[in-house]
């Protein structure tokens, strides 16, 4: 979000925000009785932070062990130089990756597989590394899930 964007943001706008990142399905009633404003102008506000391009979607959280994904990863892949751009294209479409993060340092990318067991979890990482532009992969198995990011901090 641009300091112009942000600067658009109200106390009221921040709470509507942080209602919605915890449930989006807070109805408009409940939200406006919360934040201390009508529906109606809850909803104005609402609209503008899509069109803003602030609030993106709204999303499921779902339980991804019933589902029987039991096993979840992040593997840190090193790219080969010469084919950098073609790679990170296939990763970004990686069928197991949940997440496919760009990033600085020893390694390229970073992304975060799931897998319904330690079994299926190696194929993936040999598939990952059968791609012609992946050099090097390290895989951290994830052994629990301590804190996931589901509140909006300002």
């Amino acid at each position: 979000m641009s300091h112009r964007e942000r600067a658009l943001l109200d106390d009221k706008d921040w709470k509507i925000l942080k209602i919605l990142v915890s449930n989006a399905r807070t109805p408009f009633s409940r939200i406006a009785k919360e934040v201390g404003l009508s529906e109606s102008s809850v909803y104005v506000r609402v609209r503008r932070l899509e069109k803003l391009g602030i609030l993106r979607g709204y999303t499921a959280n779902i339980d991804i062990s019933k589902l029987g994904y039991n096993v979840q990863a992040l593997i840190m892949v090193r790219l080969k130089p010469s084919k950098y751009h073609e790679t990170l294209r296939i990763l970004k479409d990686f069928p197991y990756a949940v997440e496919v993060y760009e990033v600085v340092g020893e390694f390229h990318v970073v992304m975060r597989v799931l897998a319904r067991s330690n079994e299926e979890l190696s194929k993936i990482i040999d598939e990952l590394g059968s791609i012609q532009g992946v050099d090097e992969t390290r895989t951290i198995y994830i052994l629990r899930v301590m804190k996931e990011m589901r509140t909006l901090v300002p």
